[in-house]
């Protein structure tokens, strides 16, 4: 448990593969003919509130004590939030998804609570950026939140949808700002200084704008079911400023490794997925698939790979050729092509989602194969 305790990625991580794999295996099984209940809900809720959001969970419980230069997150916090992340999957599976958002709102708040037991002892203020993190755990409360009091849709159809897209697009939207909007200089090689160097407590302007940002993205969702098109195109606008302004993304990657470059990439499938909603809304599930593909996918398995190695005393594997993340980026590529195809053939729909949902999984099965070794104690 000290191990875990120091590198909880190692936890969560792999439970986030094997929700991505049971997300996506849900509609392989479709597509193979078995009768999987209510598939698209499932497969949405699976990828947003399991696959994703351990990601996000591993991620903020190993990095925000040390951006915050306090202790390791409490083992009993840890231990709390990822028995009710396999309680949400328990759930979720046996078709019970009331029980398993309420799971899924006991895991958001019991990490909060363990987060929170960590400021009275930092010693550096939290970076900018990190403002909409928090934006993110509000719209990942206030979406299943929302999902529940609306009876999925029975009491108010609107509140359903709104809540919907707060846990699906708004909670990764804005962990994805937050992060990129502090890591993104450095991975793109246009900053020298260490991620978790201090930063200066008088830059009111830059929390101000973080903060603005979030709150403009919570407007978009609540707005969303009564001004589609405007709430889409305002959405874009937003990411793609925030992304170009602070993740500074939108240039030419100086860092020459894979991660980097897959890094890179897959911040521009980001905003162009979200452009795309915006011009095409007839297609706006294929350019969300962009997004969460292409964009999000490659994301967590290319900046996972740094997480991962520099954590495990293996960072000079970042300077080699990374076969293992090749394959797995070219995979998951693969299947995004193939699923984008899907919505544009109709007569082979069915087999281009099958093949797009098998190389998905053989992706991320082959990142997490090469990554995954037994903690060390020292």
């Amino acid at each position: 448990m000290s191990a875990f305790r120091l590198q909880p990625y190692r936890l969560f991580f792999p439970l986030g593969v094997m929700g991505g794999v049971l997300g996506v295996g849900a509609w392989v099984l479709w597509t193979a003919g078995v009768k999987v209940p209510n598939v698209s809900f499932l497969h949405a809720t699976l990828q947003s509130e399991g696959f994703l959001a351990s990601f996000v969970v591993g991620f903020l419980l190993t990095a925000f004590p040390r951006f915050a230069g306090a202790p390791p997150a409490a083992g009993g916090g840890i231990a709390l939030v990822f028995s009710s992340a396999i309680a949400f999957y328990g759930f979720a599976l046996a078709g019970r998804m009331a029980v398993a958002e309420t799971a899924f709102l006991v895991m958001i708040t019991s990490l909060l609570l363990t987060l929170a037991k960590a400021l009275p002892y930092r010693t550096k203020p939290l970076p900018e950026p990190f403002v909409l993190i928090g934006f993110a755990l509000l719209h990942a409360i206030a979406g299943p939140a929302l999902i529940l009091w609306s009876r999925f849709g029975e009491r108010s159809f609107n509140a359903y949808f709104i809540g919907r897209q707060m846990i699906q697009v708004g909670f990764l939207s804005c962990a994805v700002l937050g992060v990129v909007g502090k890591l993104g200089p450095f991975l793109m090689g246009y900053s020298d200084e260490s991620p978790d160097k201090s930063v200066n407590p008088n830059r009111v302007w830059a929390r101000v704008a973080h903060a603005t940002t979030g709150a403009a993205l919570i407007l978009t969702f609540v707005f969303e079911p009564y001004f589609p098109q405007s709430s889409l195109g305002l959405r874009a606008a937003i990411i793609v400023a925030h992304l170009a302004t602070f993740g500074r993304v939108f240039r030419t990657v100086r860092h020459k490794g894979i991660a980097n470059r897959i890094f890179a990439l897959s911040t521009w499938l980001v905003a162009a997925g979200y452009c795309l909603a915006a011009l095409f809304p007839g297609y706006r599930i294929a350019a969300l698939h962009v997004v969460f593909i292409g964009g999000f996918s490659l994301m967590i398995f290319s900046f996972g790979s740094v997480i991962v190695l520099t954590h495990g005393a293996r960072a000079d594997e970042l300077k080699g050729r990374m076969m293992f993340l090749r394959i797995a980026g070219g995979l998951v590529g693969t299947g995004l092509l193939l699923r984008l195809a899907a919505d544009f053939d109709a007569d082979h729909y069915m087999a281009l989602l099958h093949s797009a949902g098998g190389f998905w999984v053989a992706g991320s099965v082959v990142w997490l194969v090469h990554l995954w070794k037994p903690p060390v104690t020292r």
